[in-house]
């Protein structure tokens, strides 16, 4: 029978990747969205990592709590989000 250290030793692995897929996957949207605004001659994007922190923390809130809001039950909504993360 297999033990959960040795499950979790398999596993682990797997769940790094994801992360670093997801990664790609921003970084290939972005760069789909910059070409895209590119040709038609407007500046491009660049993230913010004080934005996705906050966006990310709240979509994690809202996978937490099953809420789909902007607002969270403590009453902050996006702009109280983006200060507690540095953003000015």
């Amino acid at each position: 029978m297999i033990g959960w250290a040795t499950l979790v030793w398999l596993i682990l692995p797997a769940l790094r990747a994801e992360r670093a897929h997801a990664q790609d996957d921003v970084t290939w949207l972005l760069n789909q969205i910059n070409a895209l605004r590119a040709s038609q001659g407007l500046h491009t994007y660049a993230l913010n990592p004080q934005l996705t922190a906050a966006a990310q923390a709240h979509s994690q809130y809202m996978s937490d709590t099953c809420d789909v809001s902007h607002y969270q039950s403590n009453g902050s909504g996006p702009i109280d989000r983006a200060r507690a993360q540095g953003y000015t």
